[in-house]
């Protein structure tokens, strides 16, 4: 009986440390929240990277800046996470962990009636008051303020001379700050920080610093730093003069494609590549890297993707394969246009496949751009040409409906208008950087020129040709 009774209490421990560890790796929410006056109406968004592969972003949550300049953004996540909160021009950049509640204070914004190019974004003036628990962002900006005075102070002579007991020194004196680095966020951080720096100005010592600091090691596959290191060190590693596979190599088995089986064990003769999820981290970054080379046929590199991402004995390279497949052929000719719905200049919800059938040349305006401008008039002439054979669609992001309906009705402008406004997510899909964009996609939804011809380039010419097909 009493051996029964240790038994169950045995298998009863067991359940309960299993379902302990479980329950460690449950999704947390993580709030941020604070007042932005001047961003009253506009969305605001809080985003990551998906995975440091193929940098692909996504939105894990948006919402709007309440007419008192309140927000509230959530999250679920199971790791620490670097995040972007982003609104208007402005964007901040921070750590996040799981389940913390980060509240901000926050300097006022200017944003009406102002237009500014998006490639560029100013800092969102938001300081942390309360939430760091761990401290681990006061921790890395501190890190961060040490290492940039170092590199600005001393990157020129060190560099020149490859001479790396500098950095070493550096690298006692944060550890005499911060204490020797341990296998937490913030050490791997510091650590792998330093090793780029050492990768950067002793690229020749790579087989060393592959021993050093990825050799049998876990690959922490959403570490920004960690991963940092890992792409700069295999950058380019299989097309550039490496001794184990040439690049006509890699071509003849591409263009003329082998089982994928065969092409990932023709890489293990590389002893960098032994170890297989670092070998199938490296070709999915080489695909990236050879996808656009007009000697390759691309839908083959495509292909294998599609295989990783459906048959990799790994979980994460099978999304990191997606991600790529996604990355790469967003907005490239012959593939579908990004949906959108959007209201009009009268608010009836107007999408995109509403205006399949026929060509659809699209631009992306504002009226504070003076670019833009001095679009409309060619674009006018255009619709006048061509209004019976293809859809003209002007998206608008002015600030104010009222304002871009005035200047319809003032200039007798009859073709399609629709108001954007403060949305991020048109921005998103078609990579809007500056305005004027305009794309041409065909009468079956796909992509025919991104970015296409402005009014003012002789996109006729293109019209013409599409027109006669």
């Amino acid at each position: 009986m009493v051996l029964n009774l240790k038994k169950s209490y045995i298998s009863y421990l067991f359940i309960f440390v299993l379902l302990f560890s479980v329950s460690e790796m449950v999704a947390q929410e993580t709030a941020f929240d604070g007042t932005l006056s001047g961003a009253e109406g506009y969305e605001i968004r809080l985003s990551t990277t998906d995975d440091y592969i193929s940098n692909r972003t996504v939105i894990l949550y948006e919402t709007w800046v309440d007419s008192a300049g309140y927000f509230l953004l959530t999250a679920d996540h199971k790791e620490i996470r670097k995040v972007f909160i982003e609104t208007g021009f402005y964007k901040l950049e921070m750590f996040a962990l799981p389940g913390d509640h980060y509240q901000f204070f926050c300097d006022t914004v200017s944003l009406k009636n102002e237009y500014r190019p998006l490639y560029n974004l100013g800092y969102l003036p938001c300081s942390l008051i309360s939430g760091d628990t761990s401290g681990l962002n006061e921790k890395i900006n501190h890190f961060d303020r040490l290492y940039n005075e170092f590199v600005y102070e001393t990157f020129s002579g060190y560099y020149q001379r490859r001479d790396l007991r500098v950095i070493y020194a550096f690298e006692k004196k944060t550890d005499s700050i911060f204490g020797s680095p341990e296998d937490d966020f913030f050490g791997i951080y510091r650590k792998y920080k330093l090793a780029s720096l050492k990768l950067s100005i002793a690229p020749t010592r790579k087989a060393k610093l592959f021993q050093e600091y990825l050799n049998d090691q876990e690959i922490r596959y959403n570490h920004p730093e960690f991963m940092n290191f890992f792409t700069s060190l295999f950058d380019r590693h299989l097309t550039g003069n490496n001794r184990f596979i040439q690049r006509y190599e890699l071509k003849e088995m591409i263009n003329q494609p082998v089982a994928y089986d065969a092409l990932i064990d023709s890489l293990g003769k590389d002893t960098l590549l032994r170890n297989e999820k670092i070998r199938e981290l490296v070709l999915m970054m080489t695909f990236k890297e050879l996808y656009y080379q007009p000697d390759l046929y691309a839908p083959n590199i495509l292909n294998y993707l599609n295989y990783i991402s459906e048959q990799s004995k790994f979980a994460l390279h099978r999304r990191i394969a997606e991600n790529l497949i996604f990355v790469l052929t967003r907005l490239q000719n012959g593939f579908p246009a990004p949906g959108f719905t959007l209201p009009d200049l009268y608010g009836d919800t107007v999408r995109l496949h509403d205006f399949l059938g026929k060509p659809v040349y699209i631009g992306f305006m504002n009226t504070l751009s003076f670019a833009s401008l001095g679009e409309f008039e060619y674009m006018d002439s255009l619709f006048v040409k061509y209004q019976n054979q293809i859809h003209f669609i002007t998206i608008s992001f002015d600030f104010n409906r009222e304002v871009i309906s005035k200047f319809k009705d003032e200039k007798n402008y009859n073709w399609t208008f629709l108001y954007n406004g403060n949305r991020y997510g048109i921005t998103e899909k078609y990579d809007l950087k500056t305005l004027p964009l305009f794309v041409l996609i065909d009468g079956n939804g796909n992509i025919l020129q991104f970015p296409a011809r402005k009014p003012s380039e002789n996109v006729s010419a293109s019209l013409e040709r599409l027109i006669d097909q």
